[in-house]
């Protein structure tokens, strides 16, 4: 490398780590870092050149300061972006507490010094009740190598014995070794899924996805020799399969196709943010003397659902479903008598 093409390299790394718009820096002290933290002594005519150079041909955003020095301004992410991306990460419960944290720091590392040390994450985030999974991202390397290659995986998926061991669930084989073809991973209130077709005999029916979290997948291999089934294999989805449909028809990922309309009553207007929270656009509303909201969702995770914010609405239509809920709450009475 010539001493020009170090020279800015050098300089960039140095304003990327220590300049912001409050904190410019003179060429006096990009030559004290870049000495201190690389031990190379740079003239003051190479820093200025390599400034012009960042500036005039590579389009690096390099301003001047109010009180002099340079700074760069825009970078790959701006400092809201990054909290935003940090704060995420911190929310998953799919990934370890110190994971997070140095998975946070990477992304943090876009900014200046400055920043990174005003940056206050969630308070007692890494007190989070979190997945230890220590192969969460090998896991997903893994499935996004088999989808990129068309092939089938096989794993364990780990689960809860009696004695509250961690050991993997038996299939209906009567195996410990779940073989499926990957087709979407999805994230869903702080957890990562993957979306799946089992495996399955010749000329049997394919009735739907078997999801699984991601977090639970442990020793996890690619079949050789094998070619992964496509989401148009289930016959409701021979004409065609949406992903973002299928999203926003899922409460939960965990749930049935066979969507019913529901009618609610909202008991005040405040409540009105859980509907939007978890269905979006997909609510109507009606107003008058009385409040009624109508969602599309399968009676299964409705029922749950509703089961959660039933202080705040009540349950119209279907009766079928109005039937289920008032058992429940029976039982709940009963039990707690």
């Amino acid at each position: 490398m010539t001493g020009k093409k170090a020279s800015i390299i050098l300089v960039l790394k140095t304003l990327e780590q220590y300049s912001d718009q409050e904190n410019p820096l003179t060429q006096q002290r990009i030559i004290d870092l870049i000495n201190q933290n690389y031990g190379i002594k740079l003239e003051r005519k190479s820093v200025a050149a390599s400034l012009a150079v960042l500036r005039d041909e590579l389009d690096y955003d390099i301003n001047k300061g109010g009180k002099g020095g340079f700074y760069l301004g825009e970078r790959l992410f701006e400092p809201s972006e990054v909290n935003y991306l940090t704060d995420a990460i911190f929310s998953s419960k799919a990934i370890s507490g110190n994971y997070a944290k140095d998975l946070s720091k990477k992304v943090m590392s876009v900014l200046s010094e400055n920043y990174q040390k005003n940056y206050r994450p969630p308070y007692k985030c890494d007190q989070v009740d979190r997945s230890e999974d220590k192969e969460f991202f090998m896991t997903i390397d893994a499935i996004t190598h088999a989808l990129r290659h068309n092939r089938k995986i096989a794993f364990q998926y780990m689960t809860y014995d009696k004695n509250l061991n961690v050991v993997p669930r038996i299939n209906k084989n009567g195996q410990d070794t779940m073989i499926v073809s990957p087709l979407y991973m999805v994230y869903s209130r702080g957890l990562c899924y993957l979306l799946s077709i089992p495996e399955h005999t010749k000329g049997e029916e394919l009735k739907d996805f078997t999801p699984y979290r991601i977090d639970y997948i442990r020793n996890i291999r690619e079949v050789p020799n094998s070619t992964r089934e496509r989401a148009t294999s289930l016959t409701k989805y021979k004409d065609g399969f949406d992903i973002a449909e299928f999203i926003n028809n899922h409460i939960y990922i965990f749930g049935s196709d066979e969507k019913t309309k529901i009618k609610l009553l909202v008991k005040k207007p405040d409540a009105i943010r859980y509907l939007k929270e978890w269905f979006g656009k997909q609510v109507d509303f009606k107003t008058g003397d009385q409040m009624i909201a109508t969602v599309k969702s399968d009676e299964q995770t409705f029922f749950f659902w509703i089961m959660q914010y039933s202080e705040h609405f009540t349950l119209l239509e279907p009766k079928s479903l109005v039937k289920k809920v008032r058992a429940a709450a029976k039982n709940i009475l009963d039990t707690y008598k």
